[in-house]
């Protein structure tokens, strides 16, 4: 453990071998091996020494009710890293039958389920998450849970509570770009046009090269009338768009630049 601990995985892996060749069936090493080879980015290897831990030792559960709702969490998650969604979710499922209150676990789930397109489901998970740790301030991971929640709600076409969900992002990190930046689109196809500007404008500010921001704050322009600052906003957006590769936004770019000529 101690050398997983210290991200020595490798070697940890082969401590893990030697305990397994002795005894077979320690259910314990397998997890920890998992666990490693989790932490490797070796998912398939992971979830195999996950099942195998749970098969030696289904009922340990109800002795070490964290440690074994973490090992569905983690065998969950490897499945969603290779983009097992459905697989992942029996195993999120499990790890909150043993512990209801693991409030990461419903946010992977909601994660899983949104990418199935179950976005109803995907915000109750989310909304659950948020509901058992709704007090973590410097946490990225938690604003991001805000973020994610909002898109599932945008998905939904429910642009005035993705912006309330967007507006907790922002409080959690108000130097969340991306959370500026969701929060500018959704004002503006609700017609807020001046709040939009000031969103897209705090985007740039926290990320000077954010290039979706500079193609937003144009479009908006282009509403608005004002063809000669969108059309600085759009060569700004070009220009760091180009930067990054990001060729579908450059296309976009192009269209919204001919478009004004």
């Amino acid at each position: 453990m101690a050398k997983a601990n210290l991200e020595q995985y490798t070697a940890a892996i082969n401590d893990y071998d030697t305990a397994i060749q002795l005894n077979p069936n320690y259910a314990d090493a397998f997890y920890s091996r998992g666990n490693a080879k989790g932490k490797l980015g070796q998912s398939t290897a992971a979830i195999n020494d996950y099942d195998i831990a749970i098969r030696l030792n289904p009922n340990i559960a109800s002795r070490l009710k964290h440690s074994y709702a973490k090992t569905y969490f983690n065998r969950g998650n490897a499945k969603t890293k290779s983009g097992q969604y459905n697989a992942a979710i029996i195993d999120y499922d499990a790890a909150i039958r043993i512990n209801p209150n693991y409030a990461e676990v419903y946010y992977y789930r909601g994660i899983a389920k949104d990418k199935l397109g179950q976005h109803n489901d995907a915000f109750n998970d989310f909304d659950t998450a948020i509901t058992l740790k709704p007090n973590i301030r410097v946490n990225r991971s938690y604003a991001k849970t805000y973020l994610d929640r909002g898109h599932v709600k945008v998905d939904s076409r429910r642009y005035n509570a993705a912006i309330i969900d967007y507006d907790a992002a922002i409080r959690i990190d108000p130097n969340y770009a991306e959370a500026y930046l969701n929060r500018g689109i959704i004002k503006e196809k609700l017609g807020q046009y001046t709040s939009a500007l000031k969103d897209f404008a705090s985007a740039i500010r926290i990320k000077p090269d954010y290039a979706e921001a500079y193609y937003n704050r144009g479009q908006v322009k282009i509403v608005l009338g004002d063809t000669q600052s969108a059309r600085r906003y759009f060569q700004a957006a070009l220009k760091f768009a180009e930067q990054t590769g990001n060729r579908y936004l450059i296309t976009q770019i192009n269209s919204a630049i001919q478009g004004i000529d």
